[in-house]
């Protein structure tokens, strides 16, 4: 099931693997907290956009996450 969800983290074989999964979630984790924080700045919707970055915050997190469990051999 997990590799449903984090299909990126499972590229995450060899330590040069790793660096390029946690870099790539990272920077898309950077770009879409741009992205919603502006959103979010919006006077009467705002706080919808901010349970939004919270969640898309968590799925980054636990990409990383899985993607350092898949390195170690913990997750297969």
């Amino acid at each position: 099931m997990l590799r449903t969800i984090f299909p990126f983290s499972y590229r995450a074989k060899t330590v040069g693997g790793l660096v390029i999964t946690v870099l790539c979630y990272l920077v898309a984790g950077a770009l879409v907290s741009f992205l919603f924080s502006w959103l979010a700045s919006l006077w009467l919707i705002g706080w919808v956009f901010n349970i939004v970055l919270s969640v898309i915050d968590l799925y980054f997190f636990a990409g990383i996450i899985v993607s350092v469990l898949v390195f170690l051999g913990i997750v297969k």
